[in-house]
């Protein structure tokens, strides 16, 4: 994952001036995504859960378990700390047209049954980014290992431009076989 993002740097950086950031203030993130995602699972699912919990699946239902353990006082207090992050993010932008961060921890996953680890999304959904993932290298199964672009709130055309353009520059793919058992 790390050398997908460095050697995309390295490529974008030929063309622009790429440069490394640090994001401490946004630690806090994920965990602010977790909470209120739970909580709010709880409040949209409950018909759900209560009259077809046997057809949930084990992680939504994990989400569910975990959101009921959210006080409102704790949801609330989530739902105003991601505003302020989201102030504080528009500042960085004040700086910087794109953001290159890690798609997932590692290769995208064999088979279709998951997605892979979200990790690294629930910050940019928090503070409600626009996203694109592109492939930024293969890993050892010969599926992608991802890098996104991020770009300010509302930037949704220019942050596809962009995209577009850096995708350019990327070594070609070939794109891989899925096999799914339907």
């Amino acid at each position: 994952m790390h050398l997908a993002l460095e050697n995309a740097a390295e490529l974008l950086g030929a063309e622009t001036l790429v440069e490394p950031l640090a994001l401490d203030g946004f630690v806090e993130g994920e965990g602010l995504h977790k909470l209120i995602m739970s909580y709010e699972a709880v409040q949209v699912l409950a018909s759900e859960y209560d009259n077809h919990a046997n057809l949930l699946s084990p992680q939504i239902l994990a989400l569910i378990r975990s959101g009921t353990a959210v006080s409102y006082d704790d949801y609330l207090a989530a739902r105003i700390k991601a505003r302020q992050l989201r102030r504080e993010i528009s500042e960085v932008f004040e700086n910087y047209d794109v953001l290159l961060a890690p798609a997932a921890p590692g290769e995208a996953p064999l088979g279709l049954e998951v997605t892979g680890d979200p990790i690294f999304s629930r910050l940019w959904t928090l503070l409600r980014l626009p996203s694109v993932t592109l492939p930024g290298m293969v890993g050892e199964n010969g599926l992608p290992i991802g890098i996104q672009l991020l770009g300010a709130r509302n930037t949704d055309e220019k942050l596809l431009e962009y995209a577009a353009w850096a995708e350019s520059l990327l070594p070609p793919r070939q794109i891989p076989k899925i096999v799914a058992n339907y």
